[in-house]
């Protein structure tokens, strides 16, 4: 029973000797700060689901919620792209700068796209098409 406590608390000294060595210290908590991203259409409404990426911030796509926001936090301070892309809108690239201590608020407002994405979902026969040629006689 003493051996199990004593396994226990090293365990519990080594995570926390783990943790520490990862958190930011007060000099590096002075340059981090957190960026807030809004997406919205054209109209203001907020586009949940949004991709984005963000390069030297995120190594994959993290998306927007209900309200069209997402947020990183402990971001170094510098110049970044965000790259924001929705199904059925215009990708956008959104340059900002962010700056130690200070939380950034990028807004995005998205255009519809022109191009319709199709889905065919089973097999047509083509001459059931209507403008269907097969070939043209010369």
């Amino acid at each position: 029973m003493v051996a199990t406590a004593v396994l226990v608390l090293m365990l519990a000294a080594q995570t926390a000797a783990q943790s520490m060595s990862q958190a930011p210290n007060v000099a590096e908590r002075a340059t981090l700060s957190s960026v807030e991203l809004h997406v919205m259409d054209r109209s203001g409404t907020p586009l949940e689901s949004a991709r984005i990426n963000i390069e030297g911030i995120t190594t994959h796509d993290r998306e927007t919620g209900s309200l069209g926001r997402a947020t990183f936090l402990k971001v170094r301070a510098g110049t970044y792209i965000a790259r924001i892309e929705r199904d059925g809108y215009v990708p956008l690239d959104r340059e900002f700068t962010v700056a130690p201590g200070r939380t950034v608020v990028v807004i995005a407002s998205l255009s519809p796209s022109s191009r319709q994405v199709v889905t065919i979902l089973g097999q047509i026969n083509a001459p059931s098409i209507p403008g269907y040629v097969a070939s043209i006689a010369r």
